[in-house]
């Protein structure tokens, strides 16, 4: 029997502790806004939580890594909640803290 995975939030956290979320709802969701706004640096941190295999580096994502050298200076950690199967997860990954 197959699974049902559903992001319910994405949040990243700035290295003053300010943290930034989007909720999302079953069903399609959909990221609008103009050029350079930073859609796509949502999208690529919330492949980089659920698993990316990118490391630290001296306390920054080396500049081939998913989220990028820019985004890994500027914010120090993210978090997804997801659901499967209604069973909620919470999954981090922490950068500037050691291992």
């Amino acid at each position: 029997m197959s699974k049902t995975l559903l992001i319910r939030q994405l949040s990243r956290v700035d290295a003053d502790g300010v943290e930034e979320t989007l909720h999302f709802t079953e069903g399609v969701n959909v990221m609008v806004g103009p050029s350079n706004s930073g859609k796509t640096a949502w999208l690529a941190m919330l492949d980089f939580v659920l698993g990316d295999p990118g490391t630290a580096d001296d306390g920054f994502l080396r500049k081939e890594d998913a989220v990028g050298r820019k985004l890994a200076n500027l914010y120090s950690e993210l978090r997804a909640v997801i659901e499967i199967d209604e069973q909620a997860y919470v999954l981090e990954r922490k950068w500037k803290e050691p291992n």
